[in-house]
């Protein structure tokens, strides 16, 4: 049993529709299809952003709002003045045979007929040099769907309010460098941090912890020349034995950046000369006299990532400061030394550049130690205590800048708001939920963990986290794994596939990730929508709100203490439609691990506050039989309202811009 299942007994695309057929792969470096002509130009033509679009509704003021479809391309070396496009339209959803728009030669284009209808585009782009063809490729297909309104009989309405609830940062999962996890490669993170794939945008890493020379050990580390770099895992799954690899250690950070991701750094020890144990295994305390070591061997490594070209977001004190671990990794801290740490500390990480949301952040943000579940003792780290009255002083919380938690044991249950933390009035942190794990049970039913009815307990905990929890970021153990998001050849599941559990995540990713949570209401006449126990086969419904454009102008550091309402261009406590541009709802009905005892929601009828006028929606659906297809929205001839069928077992997302 590996060390994350063991620990597991311990504590008990897109937002918008390509409506949407693609009639090929992806384009990558490596692949080349029978549209694709290379001369002798040393170079490779990339499409880095393919066209992608909404279903509009029809009568939309498109003369002064016009729908405008575009596509990204580059190539090492050129010019963008080299690159050249032509646009055509099709018949089908085929990026074969169709015509040549003319004037159509941008690398946008703007559709002229907005009659209700369906119609395809593909773009042709060539590389040019001197009139010489070098390279050239085609994009995927794209259907642009403008539809009719309907009006329908719904058995169920979900009203949403703009009553402001949790921002929402993002979602995504662990890479673990231990030798009994599997290989996570850039391929596997292609697929989990594109958002034509599956769209996440927060990866957690861990910082190894085998030297006191932080240089030295991330030399020999991406080196394979450390203890990580073991066959432990092959060798006891019966798989062809290969040392793991940790060579792509910055260039997957590279890709969560590329995608506009945040990367989280854990260390799980200090380096065993620090402390009171003298081992890097738990049991063990950080010694004082060597916080300031520590302190500056953390400092030293936001620095080397940023020097390797692979900036990170934030970087916390400890993973599972409140718990001793049994034979892995781990470091306990008392309150009063977590805080001394920090008092010693002070704002340690002060010009070092870091990562976050696609944009250089001018200091690496700093997350308290990730506490083992216990909610209090998170709340301990601001106050002096333990309690939620007496605060621990200005410095301590001036210097803190995230705060992590796991739901293990005792913290899979719903928990209010705690005031010195997320509502504070002048000083709101924001609360990762950096990690948990859960299985099915012993090694004879894990294969059930990678099965579409084990999809709900984990399905369970992002609702956990997000509405009753209040926190604004979740992050699921190691990434990769049967039991996770994407398939490592054990247990049943094929190396590389997306799993279950990563197409429901991918339902929060696309669309609620960089949002903020807002009321619903729900007239259900056959359900009791948004219980929560444990793996409770209650409807589970979430609206949250993309805001307008200037608020993601604005630092991404700031974000959350701006939806709170607190500082310059804090967003209003009364939210209206002006402020916003889109609105997003995630909603999925759970089953019992047999496929039973979910709930039928029929017809369910969207009702948008009002002044909010439907201009384009898009649906993504998930069930046993299919997963992450995107579909049409049915829109109320008020063009305020819409209509989904949401039938047991299944996740359905939508999102309407206006």
């Amino acid at each position: 049993m590996d060390k994350f299942l063991r620990k597991s007994c311990v504590f008990g695309a897109i937002l918008l529709v390509f409506a949407l057929i693609f009639a090929g792969c992806e384009m990558g470096v490596k692949e080349k299809n029978k549209d694709d002509k290379t001369g002798d130009f040393n170079s490779t033509l990339v499409i880095t952003g393919q066209p992608r679009y909404d279903s509009y509704i029809e009568g939309g003021d498109f003369d002064a709002d016009p729908i405008i479809i575009s596509v990204t391309a580059s190539i090492p070396g050129a010019e963008e003045s080299d690159l050249k496009y032509q646009w055509y339209s099709n018949t089908k959803a085929s990026k074969r045979g169709g015509t040549a728009i003319s004037g159509a030669t941008e690398s946008s284009y703007t559709l002229t007929d907005t009659a209700a209808g369906t119609y395809y585009f593909y773009v042709v782009i060539t590389h040019e040099v001197d009139g010489v063809v070098k390279a050239q490729k085609t994009s995927d297909p794209i259907t642009v769907k403008i539809a009719a309104t309907v009006d329908i009989t719904p058995n169920n309405t979900v009203t949403v309010s703009l009553t402001k609830r949790n921002y929402i940062r993002g979602f995504g999962g662990m890479s673990t460098p231990w030798d009994n996890a599997p290989d996570d490669n850039v391929n596997d993170f292609e697929t989990m941090f594109n958002p034509d794939k599956l769209g996440y945008n927060i990866s957690r890493i861990m910082i190894p912890p085998d030297n006191t020379d932080i240089d030295e050990m991330m030399r020999a580390f991406v080196g394979n020349e450390t203890r990580f770099s073991g066959d432990y895992f092959y060798t006891n799954n019966k798989l062809p034995v290969r040392n793991k690899d940790h060579s792509t250690y910055y260039d997957k950070v590279k890709i969560v950046n590329k995608y506009g991701g945040y990367v989280l750094a854990s260390p799980w020890s200090p380096p065993a000369a620090w402390k009171t144990n003298d081992s890097t295994n738990a049991g063990g305390h950080l010694r004082e006299a060597n916080y300031g070591d520590f302190k500056d061997y953390l400092k030293r490594y936001c620095e080397i990532m940023y020097e390797n070209g692979a900036p990170i977001y934030t970087v916390s004190l400890q993973n599972e400061w409140t718990f001793e671990a049994k034979g892995y990794e781990g470091c306990e801290y008392e309150n009063t030394e977590h805080a001394t740490w920090w008092n010693q500390a002070g704002n340690f990480l002060d010009g070092v550049k870091g990562w976050g949301g696609g944009k250089e952040i001018a200091k690496v943000q700093a997350m308290s130690g990730e506490s083992h579940n216990e909610i209090n003792r998170l709340n301990s780290v601001l106050v002096s205590t333990g309690t939620q009255s007496t605060p621990y002083g200005s410095t301590v919380r001036a210097y803190i800048d995230l705060l992590g938690r796991h739901i293990y044991g005792s913290g899979i249950s719903p928990s209010d708001f705690l005031p010195n933390a997320q509502n504070h009035p002048t000083d709101p942190k924001e609360i990762w939920m950096s990690e948990h794990n859960v299985n099915s049970g012993g090694a004879s039913t894990y294969p059930n963990d990678s099965t579409w009815n084990y999809v709900w307990p984990f399905m369970n905990e992002v609702d956990l986290t997000l509405r009753l929890n209040h926190e604004n970021a979740f992050i699921w153990w190691t990434a990769k794994r049967f039991y996770s998001m994407i398939g490592d050849d054990t247990y049943g599941t094929v190396d590389g596939d997306i799993l279950p559990r990563g197409h429901g995540l991918s339902h929060f990713a696309k669309f609620a990730k960089e949002t903020g949570r807002v009321d619903v209401t729900v007239t259900a006449s056959n359900a009791n929508p948004n219980a929560f126990a444990g793996n409770n086969t209650g409807p589970k419904i979430m609206a949250f709100v993309t805001l307008n454009d200037e608020f993601y102008a604005k630092p991404v550091e700031t974000r959350n203490r701006r939806w709170k309402g607190v500082g310059p261009d804090a967003v209003p406590a009364n939210l209206t439609v002006n402020d916003i541009k889109a609105i997003s709802l995630v909603m999925f009905t759970p089953t019992n691990n047999s496929g039973g005892g979910g709930t039928n929601m029929e017809t369910v009828k969207i009702d948008l506050p009002a002044g909010f006028t439907i201009r384009s929606a898009t649906a993504m659906r998930s069930n046993r039989d299919e997963q992450s297809k995107y579909e049409e929205v049915a829109v109320g001839t008020d063009k305020k309202s819409a209509y989904v069928d949401l039938n047991a077992g299944e996740i359905v997302s939508v999102m309407f811009k206006k």
